[in-house]
């Protein structure tokens, strides 16, 4: 009607696709360092060394003071030119060819509520980032994915029960 759209989908699922002008509500930031120097990744393909990826993630989105809880879960598929790896606000699974490393972050969160994690029970993060350390030989990545769920009902404050987010993870 001008402003809304309305789907009469009988059951079935509605694909849209469309085009925004808009902040996204997530934005991401990949920077990349060799033997602890900033480099790009144009200049990093092909090279060999301590590689370190760190992912910073910016939550646009708020209502009045509070950031709307997102999750940005970013993972990585690892080839064994990959040795030595170290996660920050993640973990390392091994499928017997590659190393899947699937880090996160809570965007926001401790900024809004003015928390840090001591403020929480034991063992309750809220990271800002997440960041991946290895050896490489001839560095390539050919798999890095990032997805961004709203985490509202993710994590309890309270109890310090991550679980739902572990599963999504």
């Amino acid at each position: 009607n001008g402003e809304n759209l309305t789907w009469q989908a009988d059951g079935n699922d509605i694909f849209y696709q469309g085009t925004s002008n808009e902040e996204p509500p997530v934005t991401q930031t990949v920077t990349y360092y060799l033997d602890g120097e900033e480099i790009t990744p144009e200049e990093l393909a092909g090279k060999s060394g301590k590689v370190t990826i760190h992912f910073d993630y910016a939550n646009n989105t708020s209502y009045g003071d509070v950031k709307v809880p997102f999750a940005a879960v970013t993972a990585m598929v690892l080839d064994d030119s990959f040795t030595n790896i170290e996660v920050k606000n993640g973990k390392i699974e091994n499928n017997g060819d590659n190393n899947i490393v699937i880090g996160y972050a809570l965007p926001g969160i401790r900024e809004s509520l003015d928390v840090d994690n001591s403020d929480f029970v034991e063992e309750m993060n809220l990271p800002e980032d997440f960041e991946v350390t290895a050896d490489v030989e001839n560095f390539k990545l050919d798999t890095a994915m990032t997805i961004v769920a709203n985490a509202g009902s993710m994590v309890s404050m309270k109890t310090g029960d991550s679980s739902s987010l572990d599963d999504m993870i």
